[in-house]
């Protein structure tokens, strides 16, 4: 009987990031979860400001490691959707800060909990010594890709 387990530890790293950017549907950014159309970008826009709010455009780019044009049609496509609402800020009228609106509130806290339950499912399969020898691994390899 062949143990797929086998396959997984015979494979070196970089096969294994590439197999797990296409499980979690990386390569197709428009599919992060079924019955939601918006892209990858969109959703990690969403849940950065959800969390740290209000943001500049340039600092939800440094966030999302994306260029200035690139940010520039995201928050336009987050705009158009009515997700995001840009504000003067008070203290420097030069600066454009990005608020979640209502709507952008709600599909942000229904996507992190759909993902969520999603992954719980998921990890739930693990035993505890299994979860924390992944916690442990993805934080080594965040360490190592952190900016120095």
């Amino acid at each position: 009987m062949h143990d797929p387990g086998t396959d997984m530890k015979m494979k070196p790293l970089e096969q294994l990031l590439l197999d797990l950017f296409r499980e979690l549907g990386l390569h197709q950014p428009a599919r992060i979860l079924p019955g939601w159309s918006l892209s990858l970008s969109e959703f990690l826009a969403l849940n950065v400001l959800a969390s740290r709010a209000p943001l500049s455009q340039r600092e939800l780019g440094c966030e999302l490691s994306l260029e200035k044009s690139t940010i520039s049609r995201l928050v336009d496509q987050l705009e158009q959707r009515g997700w995001i609402t840009p504000m003067r800020d008070l203290q420097d009228n030069r600066l454009c800060l990005l608020y979640l609106s209502e709507q952008g509130q709600s599909i942000a806290l229904q996507l992190q909990q759909r993902l969520h339950e999603h992954y719980q499912g998921l990890f739930s399969q693990l035993g505890p010594g299994e979860r924390q020898a992944l916690t442990n691994g993805l934080a080594a390899l965040f360490k190592l890709l952190e900016p120095a």
